[in-house]
């Protein structure tokens, strides 16, 4: 028998990420053989009952997915408004499947997003510990300065922290990429918006080591190899 924390159980099998499950299980929704469980409390899914909402758990094929993101598009998996998702590009046998978005991006950013049912594969991206880098393509309402550029690349202090080892390269075709290791809110916007700069186009480019491809159009997706996975944390 091996007996894993139900949290941990819950987010392989593609419910949510860790810390959501452990709110499920805090509201009292998921059960083991039918007696309600607290946090901390451990199964084994080849043998124990695992439900929530009094539905049980079945692992699941974990699946990885790459997509370009196109502008319009909320980053999660419903909206109280019925605005479109980025569910709704996918077809409907990665819905069965559970995915979900691996943090946000903007409904006017577009560019890379990740999407799984792995929780744990998706909780250890957000997860600070491992400094996972996302660089970003910008375009300002007006030219950066230089000193702005050097005063960003010392760090940038917003109400969460301060972010250092910023990485920011400008380009003669009038945009320019930087790169952090957070994923506040609107965090790219808002360090423009210190140096009094509006963003007037964004786009992810690259999560860790792994860059969207040239060639993938807004809406075009592709499912992620054992190494493109890797790629991520490297």
């Amino acid at each position: 028998m091996t007996l894993e924390r139900v949290q941990k159980i819950m987010a392989s099998c593609g419910i949510a990420s860790r810390r959501k499950c452990e709110e499920f299980i805090q509201d009292g929704l998921v059960k083991v053989n039918g007696t309600t469980i607290t946090i901390g409390d451990k199964a084994d899914i080849d043998v124990d009952t695992i439900t929530f909402n009094d539905e049980p758990i079945v692992k699941q094929k974990l699946t990885y997915l790459m997509l370009n993101k196109p502008k319009g598009y909320i980053t999660t998996s419903s909206d109280l408004f019925e605005r479109e998702t980025v569910l709704d590009i996918l077809p409907k046998r990665y819905l069965e499947l559970r995915v979900f978005p691996v943090g946000r991006l903007d409904r006017d950013t577009e560019g890379l997003l990740l999407l799984t049912n792995d929780g744990n594969w998706a909780n250890n991206i957000a997860h600070p510990r491992y400094e996972v880098t996302k660089t970003y393509r910008v375009w300002l309402d007006v030219p950066i300065s230089e000193m702005n550029l050097e005063s960003i690349r010392k760090g940038v202090t917003l109400e969460e922290g301060t972010i250092n080892n910023i990485q920011i390269k400008p380009n003669s075709a009038g945009f320019l990429d930087i790169t952090l290791h957070v994923g506040w809110h609107k965090v790219v916007k808002r360090i423009f918006n210190e140096y009094g700069y509006r963003v007037k186009g964004l786009k992810r480019m690259s999560i860790g080591k792994l860059k969207l491809p040239l060639h993938m159009r807004p809406g075009d997706f592709r499912e992620l190899s054992i190494d493109k996975r890797k790629l991520v944390f490297e």
